[in-house]
């Protein structure tokens, strides 16, 4: 007889975090980074920093100077993506991982002042999640990068001008800037006769999609796909070519085209926001938040998950005021799902 396993993965799972790459940004060109063969991985460090020319002018969104990634894509070898966002999608999540901190709080923090002429210097965080969270049920959604047959790339499309400023009239130039890549992963524990080896059942997924334009004084259908769990969405409204929540007036969850899950005004879903994470969400953002709720910040005791295997359709119905202006407006939905894996790794 074997021995009977004693621990469970969580007893016995050490965590790592590790540089993977230091590579140099180049603007307009892909960046294409073979993540390590190195155990269990649950979340990606994504750095920004170095210097840039300023010649002062204006700006279209001010929240897109920090797009220095268009599209950032995690790509399986089977040819899929986990996540495809932009680094300013990335950025809007970042502020709900943490209490009070932000990615533009920390001390170190250098992003574009378009009202100055200058050599600027840049330096700019973000955290790209892999599993749901790096704490309670961590687990769910962890990839094995272990196997042989598993390789993922990070795909990063490198900013030029027009995604920084839109068509303002700030100038960038001399681009001197580098892209640094770390990683968190945990050891794998098939060795040890004594531990219950994890089963990597479900993937995690992080997408954009954007919508529109909005109408004025109505509601806006934003839909979901079927099938996936929907753990927490945010949705950020455009007006008038801009990030903007002054106008924003109601968020509708239904399913089925019918069963209302939730109707709640934006201003309230912000304020809830801000009590949970001591912060407010930047500009024309609201996070419908059903992975965190009842535990602590980042850390799901999944609870209320909008589960669409249950309906046919899952849609977010968006309304406007009469005062919101539609012209160049859109509501880009930023979501996480959790989506089983048919083959466990």
């Amino acid at each position: 007889m074997g021995n009977t396993p004693t621990k469970t993965f969580w007893q016995a799972a050490a965590r790592h975090r590790d540089n993977v790459t230091t590579v140099n940004f180049v603007p307009g060109q892909p960046l294409r980074i073979d993540l390590p063969k190195s155990g269990y991985k649950s979340m990606l460090e994504i750095k920004v920093f170095g210097t840039i020319g300023v010649t002062a002018g204006t700006v279209t969104d001010s929240d897109a100077l920090s797009n220095w990634f268009t599209t950032i894509g995690l790509k399986s070898s089977q040819g899929g993506y986990l996540a495809q966002l932009s680094y300013r999608d990335l950025i809007d999540w970042n502020y709900r991982f943490f209490k009070a901190a932000s990615p533009f709080g920390s001390q170190r923090f250098g992003g574009i002042n378009a009202g100055a002429t200058s050599t600027q210097n840049i330096w700019v965080s973000a955290l790209l999640p892999i599993s749901i969270n790096d704490g309670i049920n961590v687990e769910t959604g962890l990839l094995n990068t272990q196997n042989g047959r598993n390789t993922f790339t990070l795909e990063l499309y490198c900013a030029q001008q027009g995604d920084l400023v839109g068509s303002g009239s700030t100038a960038l130039a001399n681009f001197s800037l580098q892209v640094q890549v770390n990683e968190i992963y945990y050891d794998a524990v098939d060795a040890n006769p004594d531990v219950v080896a994890p089963k990597f059942n479900a993937i995690v997924k992080t997408r954009t999609e954007s919508h529109g334009p909005l109408p004025v004084g109505t509601f806006f259908d934003v839909p979901y796909p079927v099938n996936p769990t929907i753990i927490d969405a945010m949705v950020r409204v455009v007006e008038n070519g801009a990030a903007a929540h002054a106008h924003a007036d109601s968020v509708k969850v239904v399913t089925n085209f019918t069963q209302q899950v939730e109707l709640r005004k934006v201003e309230d879903i912000r304020e809830e926001n801000y009590r949970m994470l001591g912060k407010d969400l930047r500009n024309g953002l609201a996070w419908i938040n059903y992975c965190d709720d009842g535990a602590g910040t980042n850390e799901t005791r999944m609870r209320d998950w909008i589960n669409s295997l249950a309906a046919t359709q899952l849609d977010f119905l968006i309304s406007t005021t009469a005062a919101f202006n539609a012209t160049s407006s859109r509501v880009d939905s930023l979501y996480r799902e959790v989506v089983p894996l048919a083959v466990y790794g």
